[in-house]
């Protein structure tokens, strides 16, 4: 009997769909982690995400990350360089590595090995695992251990035979950081898996112990290590290795398994149809428009205060310009850029500054007006406008720590402009003026207030 099962037009489509939507999720974390400001993944057509980077130096290695579906799985080891004699369950027979060296290299001799993006390894070892079938056991497959001939600089792939069914997957992968090997001080990969992974992969190591797991990343046999007890906790690591490679490479290579292994596995694999660097120029205008209207706004602000509130207007300048200065210092301190959405946000901060600046120099000429003294205004002006100001401004961080979650790109750059700006207007506005009007107004006594 046979049966022939295919897949719905519409069905197609909602796979391609979600793989679409999924992997621009993916991307997202990804370049985020890589520390990129403000990149921009948009969906073009139905099979194609359009994804753009400013200021990036590093676009190989960050291509590299883009691309790496990041597929993890632990499988039971049943030939290989560890076992060559084989690992046989009963009722089986499995080859030696000697034969499955010979199989490999048969087939190799017709089908040339030339990883590529139109000829990627994993059609490779599809291919190669289909002719060979009938060779080995039921439920194996032939995979590779890659590394670099230190002499010859060349790939080497040693073949591995494996279950195909894993024993834990990436699925179940809760964290991941680089960190390094205490015995001989080379990079390595951490990683934690969830309470459900952790439990399944300490099942899998106790019903396997003494047998050799292998360590799979996208294809690649990374390292296969015997299982000597049980595996509790879900904790296990990925020794990255140095064989043929600088040491710099291999930490990058560590770093960046680590970045994948945490934003999440690709539903499918990506292929780069265009490349294109833009120039600064249009992006400058930008900037020096920005920089050019937020210049002539402050300054049009700051002449109504000191029209209006006289002398004390002057307070309030020193307050916004103490302001501007902390925004721009915890920006350089994290390595921020200042963007034309990062204006924006300026801009926004610098009117609720002068706005909390109002609030209080009202309330502080209506207690002069009822005839109380100027130490009194002073501090009833505070009082009186303080918690004004304290729900204005909560409400707008809060606003802000929203856009901060679920925005992206240039909306993220506007909510951490904004939030850092919220939190050094509300201290400038009610203390640092204060400050101000203490020294200057109280600590001499005066009888009138310039206001």
């Amino acid at each position: 009997t046979e049966a022939v099962v295919r897949m719905s037009s519409l069905h197609q489509t909602e796979v391609r769909d979600q793989a679409i939507e999924q992997a621009v999720e993916t991307l997202r974390n990804r370049i985020d982690e890589f520390g990129i400001a403000e990149p921009i993944i948009t969906k073009q057509g139905t099979e194609k995400i359009l994804v753009q980077f400013p200021g990036v130096q590093e676009t190989g290695r960050l291509k590299d990350i883009i691309s790496r579906t990041a597929k993890l799985s632990f499988n039971i080891v049943r030939v290989g360089p560890e076992i060559p004699n084989g690992y046989a369950k009963e009722g089986e027979s499995v080859p030696s590595l000697s034969e499955l060296e010979a199989m490999v290299s048969k087939y190799r001799e017709t089908h040339k090995l030339d990883p590529n993006p139109e000829n990627p390894i994993s059609l490779y070892l599809r291919e190669m695992n289909t002719a060979l079938a009938d060779q080995l056991p039921k439920g194996t497959e032939i995979l590779f251990h890659k590394d670099t001939n230190i002499n010859t600089r060349e790939m080497e792939y040693v073949p591995y035979l494996l279950d195909s069914e894993p024993m834990v997957t990436g699925e179940d992968l809760q964290d991941a950081s680089q960190t390094y090997n205490p015995e001989n001080n080379l990079p390595e990969v951490n990683f934690e898996m969830t309470p459900i992974g952790a439990g399944k992969f300490e099942q899998a190591t106790g019903n396997n112990v003494g047998q050799f797991m292998a360590i799979v990343l996208d294809q690649n046999v990374h390292s296969a290590p015997r299982i000597n007890t049980k595996i509790g906790g879900g904790r296990a690591r990925i020794e990255m290795g140095s064989t043929g490679r600088a040491q710099d490479e291999v930490l990058n290579d560590a770093k960046d398994t680590a970045l994948v292994l945490r934003s999440g596995a690709l539903p499918a694999r990506l292929l780069f149809l265009e490349e294109r660097v833009i120039g600064p120029s249009l992006g400058a205008e930008a900037i020096r428009s920005g920089s050019f209207s937020l210049s002539v706004g402050l300054i049009l602000v700051l002449c109504f205060l000191l029209f209006y509130y006289k002398l004390s207007g002057v307070v309030a300048g020193t307050a916004l310009a103490f302001n501007g200065l902390i925004v721009f210092s915890v920006l350089a301190a994290f390595e921020g850029t200042l963007t034309l959405p990062g204006l924006a946000g300026l801009a926004l901060t610098l009117g609720m500054a002068v706005d909390a600046n109002v609030l209080i120099f009202e309330h502080m000429r209506e207690e002069l007006r009822n005839g109380k003294s100027v130490n009194l205004s002073i501090a009833e002006g505070y009082k009186r406008a303080f918690s004004a100001i304290l729900d204005g401004n909560i409400t707008t961080l809060i606003a802000a720590m929203v856009l901060l979650q679920f925005g992206y790109g240039p909306i993220r750059g506007f909510a951490v402009t904004l939030i850092i700006g919220i939190v050094a207007s509300v201290f400038t506005a009610v203390y640092v003026t204060r400050f101000i009007f203490d020294y200057f107004v109280v600590s001499k006594s005066r009888k009138a207030l310039s206001i």
